[in-house]
């Protein structure tokens, strides 16, 4: 299987200090995710699959689009996090502002529930856990994952069968493409962080590079 790991494009919530556990994209982040799907469709993907966060299917829509695929909606996709929990929109609202997302019955009228309260060790094992899911659904096929910054760090690990504790991160820039191929027993990794389709000049610098024009 050949894995392009793809964390959402800028969401509000990476704009200000506030919680916001699911936000939607900013327009800088609209843009990212529609430069992102033009730079993406001319590969043969398979499948896509998102976290069923606001940031992530808006991200995914528009590859979904340009390909004419559903978008596997996956709650234990979600981004890591410690603030407590969240009830996400009712099932119609998602539908409607996302048709070609497929959700699971965990995604109802009553919404659905993030509980927003988990370990180190917690996340880890959810991360193995999607990875195997990966490789027995999809082996051999070419696929997007949608996902978030945190999670996609320990997804990286889950796949190398890294345990960090805690300590361990790989950087993830809004948009960036991760590429990883995961066979029977094998995992080798092409490309970590890419943003090399967003335009810098449109853009602005990766994170890390504007740390240090900024110093």
């Amino acid at each position: 299987m050949r894995l392009f790991l793809i964390r959402h494009g800028q969401s509000v919530a990476n704009t200000v200090t506030d919680d916001l556990p699911d936000s939607p994209l900013t327009e800088l982040g609209l843009q990212q995710a529609e430069t992102t799907a033009q730079f993406l469709r001319q590969l043969p993907f398979e499948h896509i699959v998102s976290s069923p966060l606001l940031r992530c299917l808006a991200t995914a829509a528009p590859l979904a689009s340009e390909l004419g695929l559903p978008v596997q909606v996956w709650e234990d996709l979600v981004e890591v996090r410690n603030q407590g929990p969240y009830v996400g929109p009712a099932r119609s609202t998602l539908m409607q502002q996302f048709p070609r997302a497929v959700f699971t019955p965990h995604f109802t009228e009553d919404g659905w529930v993030y509980s927003g309260v988990e370990s180190h060790a917690e996340s880890m094992a959810r991360a193995e856990q999607v990875i195997q899911k990966l490789r027995t659904r999809y082996l051999g096929s070419v696929i997007a994952v949608f996902a978030h910054g945190t999670f996609n760090s320990y997804l990286i690990q889950a796949a190398l069968g890294l345990n960090g504790e805690g300590s361990l991160r790989f950087h993830q820039s809004n948009c960036c493409i991760n590429v990883l191929d995961l066979d029977e027993g094998a995992t080798r990794i092409s490309v970590l962080n890419n943003r090399c389709h967003l335009p810098a000049e449109k853009f602005g610098p990766p994170g890390w590079l504007k740390e240090h024009l900024d110093a």
